[in-house]
């Protein structure tokens, strides 16, 4: 699942730009079937990006580090994972989080999302080294294709 844009959404606020890649098939599809209202098309790409500091929202040591509990639950509440991502975002401690898939929180050691944190959209361009198209995916009349 990729979703790249300035709405807000679980992991950057209104007018911050946040690139969500999934780093597994399941996570994809499974994200993908969260926002099913949000339109029934996916177009699934595989890229390899142009390194990043990242950090790992789900080690123990992150966690512990940014006051954050074990229980990887509290990544439903939106309003704290916006500002844990903006505090982030602010201080330039990373240019990327790994953090569970809301979708897998049973499973979030292993399923999660990649958040790009992006000054603009023209960021994408720059990151990515290498794309290659997968497949698609639609959703007609209860189906899958």
């Amino acid at each position: 699942m990729t979703l790249i844009g300035d709405d807000a959404e679980r992991w950057n606020a209104e007018g911050e730009v946040g690139w969500y890649l999934g780093l597994e098939p399941a996570v994809v599809l499974a994200e993908w079937a969260r926002h099913l209202d949000e339109g029934v098309e996916m177009t699934v790409w595989k890229v390899r990006l142009a390194p990043l500091r990242v950090l790992d929202l789900r080690s123990p040591d992150v966690m512990t580090r940014l006051g954050l509990p074990s229980d990887p639950s509290w990544t439903l509440d939106v309003e704290r994972t916006r500002s844990v991502a903006g505090e982030i975002r602010n201080e330039g401690s990373a240019e990327a989080l790994i953090v569970p898939s809301v979708a897998f929180l049973d499973r979030s050691a292993t399923h999660a999302n990649l958040v790009v944190l992006l000054d603009d959209r023209e960021g994408v361009r720059i990151l990515v080294q290498d794309a290659r198209r997968v497949g698609d995916w639609s959703w007609e009349d209860g189906a899958g294709r």
